[in-house]
């Protein structure tokens, strides 16, 4: 495409074969240097344009070691088993995640997850578990329960924290606090990773913080007593980063699209949807039994029924004579409808009625007399030419447009 363009001009600052404004130049402030021999020295943690917000957050410090907060809490399984994990608190992520080994290990059940995780460098996590949630108590005691939803399952969080074994006087310095990780100074796994969502809820109000020269500080949770920090006057060692980021999933991204595209329709519920739905609200109650009962919502000054049991009886005899042909249809019909009194809904009239509704059976094409359905014909018309459902409220259309139908089938006949 170079070859054949017949521009003569080039970049004004790479004088490559490019028009400037396409010059992408990288901002130096999202570089950080580490002076470690076994990694590398320059990290970048950002893609000019992108429009990707962090999720993840991490730290990295040159010429001393960071601490970062840990905890041991007690995590209850679906049979209320408790178990212990350890987690890493980080106020900076905004999701929170957990390790598909220790999902296993206790047995959380897993959801589907349609969320794209980037990490650094902008290299995507291809192995997302699923998602899940769980509750979790303090080690120390049982006293707050905590609710953590949508956490993200991958394989591994991070290393092992901290990266390397912390010096005895540290341990000594804070012994005389209730530690929410009695062994943060040890090198071990993390289980899971609690963001910005659940932290607030694990910090006391003005809760307490120790801050000591030369010591990492330590602040009170409910969890309790959280060493992080800085150690200063430590042998330099790999530095420890979290730095994530969460794309929203391509289907999230083409129904956004579509979304865009489709023009507004108003919803304004007409003044009989609104009757009928008010009648329901105030009318609908749940019975002793357990049973739910509903009002027929009739319109107000509506005309009064006229008589139909001329009607419903002719049609009623025309019925049974059609049954009688059938023997094995006969017999369904009235097995249906011993059932249907059986679980009383219907009963026996104590006194005469006035409008009555006919009632009909209807088969499958293929005849098959274990999927009759009786159909109650409320549009049947009494003496005085309205039905039950002319007195009655219409609930608005639950069918799809043949509009929606007609271009569904389109897109289907196209792919």
């Amino acid at each position: 495409m170079v070859n054949k363009c017949s521009s003569k001009s080039s970049c004004r600052i790479s004088q490559k074969r490019h028009h400037t404004l396409l010059h992408l130049t990288t901002s130096t402030s999202n570089i950080t240097q580490v002076p470690d021999q076994s990694n590398t020295n320059v990290v970048d943690t950002s893609t000019p344009g992108s429009s990707s917000q962090v999720q993840f957050s991490g730290t990295s410090r040159t010429n001393s070691m960071v601490v970062l907060g840990t905890a041991v809490v007690r995590v209850k399984d679906s049979c209320g088993v408790l178990h212990s994990v350890r987690v890493l608190l980080d106020s900076g992520s905004q999701i929170s995640a957990i390790t598909s080994s220790c999902v296993s290990r206790i047995g959380l059940v897993k959801h589907k997850c349609y969320t794209e995780i980037v990490g650094i460098a902008q290299n995507p996590v291809a192995k997302i578990k699923g998602m899940t949630n769980c509750q979790f108590i303090p080690h120390h005691s049982a006293k707050n329960t905590f609710q953590c939803s949508d956490l993200f399952i991958l394989p591994l969080i991070t290393d092992v924290m901290p990266k390397l074994q912390l010096p005895p006087y540290i341990r000594k310095h804070y012994q005389h606090l209730l530690l929410a990780d009695p062994n943060f100074d040890v090198p071990a796994q993390i289980d899971m990773l609690l963001g910005g969502d659940i932290f607030p809820n694990i910090v006391h109000p003005r809760a307490d913080i120790i801050h000591s020269s030369g010591y990492p500080s330590a602040f009170d949770t409910l969890l309790g007593w959280v060493v992080c920090g800085a150690i200063s006057k430590f042998n330099p060692s790999s530095a420890v980063s979290l730095a994530t980021t969460l794309t929203p999933s391509v289907e999230n991204l083409l129904l956004s699209f579509w979304t865009v595209e489709e023009p507004a329709v108003p919803v304004s519920p007409t003044t009989e949807d609104q009757l009928c739905e008010h009648m329901f609200v105030t009318t609908t109650y749940r019975a002793p039994c357990g049973r739910f009962c509903v009002t027929l919502s009739f319109r107000p000054n509506a005309p009064e029924l006229g008589e139909s049991r001329a009607l419903a009886l002719k049609r009623f005899y025309n019925l049974e004579r059609k049954l009688m042909k059938e023997p094995q249809l006969y017999t369904a019909y009235r097995k249906f409808m011993n059932d249907y009194q059986t679980l009383g809904h219907m009963e026996v009239a104590r006194q005469a009625g006035k409008y009555f509704i006919p009632h009909h059976a209807v088969l499958k094409a293929d005849g098959d007399i274990s999927k009759l359905r009786v159909v109650f014909d409320a549009s049947a018309r009494s003496s005085s030419g309205l039905s039950l459902n002319d007195v009655l409220y219409t609930s608005p259309k639950l069918q799809t447009d043949i509009r929606d139908i007609l271009l569904t089938t389109s897109i289907y006949f196209h792919r």
